[in-house]
């Protein structure tokens, strides 16, 4: 779960009038002050006493959820919460000279379950709930008297015949349909109890419905199909009074490692690993872990949903699934018939004679490859020309009839596209949105199916698109389509899970490496290379690469922020992890926008703007996919302007890396942090003129990460770090040799 956005500028007074410590009561909910997903929820009401009377009528009762404390359910006149927190109590004198007291309970997360009624009781409920106007005591007495403790039964099963004789259809709708939201939102404050994320609970109760409680208690691992955690979920099986070798356990704790494993990248886990990790995972007795891996392989296989190879291998249903999917794609592809004949050495001639250059052997057979076949992939590293035939590429695809649709997964990457080739180019998510709507139109009749449009996807910068982005693509683009990948496998590899252009790069389809460097004179590309093959290049501190050593590696930050205020003008910090990234990113802002105007919102709680972090001016990088937006992971903006509406929402303006200006809200903002410095990572397909490069040792560091930070540069790199610690990354194998995944196995499978 996310940590709060912010800090108030006022904090809670440590001294209340009158402290009681902790406590519990039961409350009638009488008034909503606050319902903010940023601040959390402040209502009124009364303490009901257990037999349902009003307790204290002369005080009142203020309660405050924490912002997760209501588990996401939203609070509504008339309901019963049951909270515990800090109470306070004080006294006040009225305008008419009465004294009252209020009692305030502060409440954090996991303390606050909104109560049924029983008993009578339910004629209160009803009668006071905010969301069913027209039931008044009159006609919530007329439902009791009717039908007495039946009535919890039949609210609880929807029985509109039965009610319907006595309130009229649209009362009857009404109150089932809210009864039976009310319901779910229990479900999701009681797995809050335990600790599950309400995020978890709310996905929980969108499939399974009135029935998610049933679904938990009888396989609670079920939460582990929606992102809940296994600490927290083996708590609630325990708490359930489910036994450490119950088979529903075993088999669920080898689905957790095979998912694990594909979070870090991996769709495939190989047999001996899949031991190793259950034993950890499963944390049983020393002399009970063998039989107990045996069972948890036994189950998995059992249950269908996961799968293994010949070797034993293991692999769970969603990563097969798509795997099998982009390998059936390109398969079909492979297997369309060879292009028709045509000058392609003519209109090869005729943009070098345009273009005032010649293609190299290596970049005409790169051209050529295109031209023959639907799938192609071309790889190479810096300098060796790859924008050149890209440019190449073009032309001959458009002589060949084909639209070309050009798509990069970073929004300078796409710019990168536009300036060499002259042609439109989009992100890969904004391509996905544009065209989400193709699936469905795919079984109407060819002509007027968009699908069938004979299309040539060109994808730069493919080493960091990720399995699940390039099954979204296949799964857009029709049967008459031609699909060409251009990348670099030495970089790192994608952020998100699976290796695409890496392992296609290794003989199962069409494709040319480009290894002749063209950049003549560029030490960029000499440095890179050298790092590439695992050696480490001789660095100055004049240098286009220098390397700025500090006397600690505490002062690494400082330096790095020095250099970036020196010249801000394209250019940005590079960093291997989070933790150094959040401390320069903190360390910029201050010495630059944190005058501006502030990104702020209304918390009622402290009753004061709290501050997001963010100000006008400030570089922006979102954190998570947004395909609705045509925004991903990665995708870097800068903020244009700030525009407050209302108490609970703050809106704006960002202005993206592929151009376009997007509009956000509250809903983005929890995905967004500053750019001033990035990771190497989110870095990927994108480019600046000078780039600083802060490096500490770490367990990121690899050859990999140095070679794509060196490479985000056109102009000039600057490394910071201790020599032995550069050093010693550029000895390491490549992060993408690690990654395990099936891809290459499911295409050799698919062409047998």
């Amino acid at each position: 779960m996310k940590g709060p956005l912010l800090r108030a500028r006022r904090s809670i007074p440590e001294k209340p009038d009158f402290v009681l410590n902790s406590g519990k009561l039961l409350v009638r909910v009488n008034k909503v002050r606050v319902q903010s997903k940023l601040s959390g929820v402040i209502f009124c009401g009364q303490q009901v006493m257990s037999n349902g009377e009003l307790s204290h009528v002369d005080e009142d009762v203020t309660v405050r959820l924490h912002r997760y404390a209501a588990a996401g359910a939203v609070v509504r006149e008339g309901q019963r919460w049951r909270v515990e927190g800090r109470l306070s109590r004080k006294e006040f004198t009225t305008p008419r000279g009465f004294t009252r007291r209020e009692k305030t309970i502060d409440v954090p997360q996991g303390y606050a379950e909104m109560v049924k009624p029983s008993g009578r009781l339910i004629v209160d409920y009803l009668s006071g709930h905010s969301d069913l106007p027209g039931i008044g005591p009159a006609t919530a007495n007329k439902l009791w008297d009717t039908f007495g403790h039946q009535l919890y039964d039949m609210l609880d099963q929807a029985d509109y015949r039965a009610l319907v004789d006595v309130l009229a259809p649209a009362k009857v709708a009404m109150l089932i349909e809210v009864w039976a939201r009310d319901d779910l939102s229990q479900t999701i404050q009681w797995l809050a109890q335990h600790d599950i994320d309400p995020q978890v609970g709310r996905k929980l109760v969108q499939i399974h419905g009135s029935q998610s409680r049933q679904r938990v208690e009888e396989n609670c691992y079920r939460l582990l199909s929606y992102a809940a955690k296994w600490k927290q979920v083996d708590a609630l099986a325990c708490n359930l009074g489910m036994t450490w070798d119950d088979p529903r356990r075993l088999a669920a704790a080898c689905e957790q490692v095979i998912y694990d494993r594909f979070g870090a990248g991996n769709t495939v886990v190989p047999q001996a690993e899949l031991r190793q990790r259950l034993k950890a995972l499963l944390d049983c007795p020393a002399e009970d872990s063998g039989p107990a891996i045996e069972a948890a392989l036994v189950g998995a296989r059992q249950s269908g949903r996961v799968l293994f190879d010949s070797g034993e291998n293991a692999c769970g249903m969603g990563p097969a699934l798509l795997e099998r999917q982009v390998a059936m794609g390109i398969t079909r592809l492979l297997g369309l018939p060879a292009e028709k004949q045509f000058d392609l050495a003519g209109i090869v001639s005729a943009v070098e004679e345009a273009q005032g250059f010649r293609l190299n052997p290596e970049q005409r057979m790169a051209v050529d490859l295109v031209a023959k076949h639907r799938f192609s992939v071309i790889t190479g590293g810096a300098g060796c020309g790859k924008t050149t035939v890209l440019r190449v590429v073009c032309e001959v695809l458009e002589a060949q009839g084909y639209e070309v649709i050009q798509l990069a997964l970073a929004g300078k990457a796409v710019r990168r596209m536009v300036d060499a080739t002259g042609r439109k180019a989009q992100t890969i998510a904004s391509f996905v949105k544009a065209h989400k709507g193709l699936m469905e139109r795919q079984a109407s009749p060819p002509e007027a199916s968009q699908c069938d449009a004979k299309l040539a996807v060109v994808i730069d910068e493919a080493s960091m698109v990720d399995l699940i982005s390039f099954a979204a693509v296949l799964r857009t683009i029709g049967g008459r389509c031609k699909v060409v990948l251009v990348g670099d496998p030495n970089q790192l590899p994608p952020v998100g899970p699976g290796l695409i252009l890496h392992h296609l790069a290794c003989g199962v389809v069409p494709h040319v490496h480009l290894g002749t460097t063209n950049r003549f004179g560029s030490d960029i590309a000499e440095v890179a290379n050298e790092v590439r093959d695992g050696r480490m290049p001789c660095l100055t501190a004049n240098a286009a690469v220098a390397l700025l050593e500090p006397e600690d590696p505490s002062h690494i930050a400082e330096m790095a922020t020095s250099l970036y205020l020196s010249d801000q003008s394209d250019a940005i910090v590079l960093c291997p992890s989070n933790a150094l990234v959040d401390e320069i990113n903190k360390m910029i802002q201050r010495r630059t926008t944190w005058n501006n105007q502030p990104v702020t919102v209304w918390n009622h709680q402290f009753d004061c703007r709290q501050d997001l972090g963010l100000r006008l001016g400030d570089p922006v990088i979102c954190g998570r996919n947004h395909w609705d937006r045509g925004l991903q992971n990665g995708s870097i903006g800068r903020i244009k302007v700030i525009d407050m509406m209302d108490e609970d929402e703050v809106s704006g303006v960002i202005e993206w890396d592929d151009g376009v200006e997007r509009a956000f809200d509250m809903d983005l903002l929890e995905d967004l942090s500053l750019a001033y410095a990035v990771t190497v990572h989110k870095s990927q397909g994108s480019q600046w003129r000078r780039v600083i490069v802060a490096i500490r040792e770490g367990k990121l560091l690899d050859r990999s990460l140095v070679y794509t930070a060196i490479t985000r540069a056109t102009k000039e790199v600057q490394l910071i770090g201790m020599r032995a610690v550069i050093e010693g990354a550029i000895h390491r194998p490549k992060a993408a040799d690690l990654r395990k995944v099936g891809i290459k196995r499911w295409i050799e499978y698919a062409t047998s």
